[in-house]
């Protein structure tokens, strides 16, 4: 059922673009600083996999794959 004045693309997009900036910045500060959710444990990559948002799976991706290669060779 559509929400009277809201435009549910317009708010999906927001979402999109609002989890690719924190991930954009994840990767440019280097500071993987993420944490799950209190109630469900739910993660980025667990959000953008379950709404389809696969240039946000991919980025995150990136960002898992630089930090933890990071953190290995230390």
């Amino acid at each position: 059922m559509p929400c009277i004045g809201v435009d549910m693309d317009a708010a999906r997009n927001k979402e999109r673009l609002m989890m690719m900036d924190d991930a954009n910045h994840w990767l440019t500060s280097g500071k993987y600083k993420e944490k799950p959710h209190n109630k469900t444990g739910a993660m980025a990559l667990h959000i953008a996999a379950a709404k389809g948002y696969t240039s946000v799976i991919k980025s995150v991706l990136d960002i898992d794959i630089s930090y933890f290669h990071f953190h290995e060779t230390l």
